[in-house]
């Protein structure tokens, strides 16, 4: 569902930036290499992290 909105958004602004009423910001999409920046973004944030071991924290202080 994520990679679906996140895709939805990227052709809406793709569309933006195209035709005689474009964006004038100057980008230019490139679907290849945006979708490839994208899809590894979208791959680092959705891995699950482990959660801490409190038995191998360093300690910070004294209760």
């Amino acid at each position: 569902m994520t990679a679906e909105a996140l895709g939805s958004v990227y052709r809406e602004v793709s569309d933006a930036h195209r035709g005689d009423h474009a964006c004038p910001c100057g980008w230019q999409p490139n679907p290849q290499a945006d979708i490839a920046l994208l899809q590894a973004a979208l791959a680092m944030t959705a891995q699950i992290l482990r959660e801490p071991d409190l038995r191998r924290m360093p300690i910070a202080g004294r209760a």
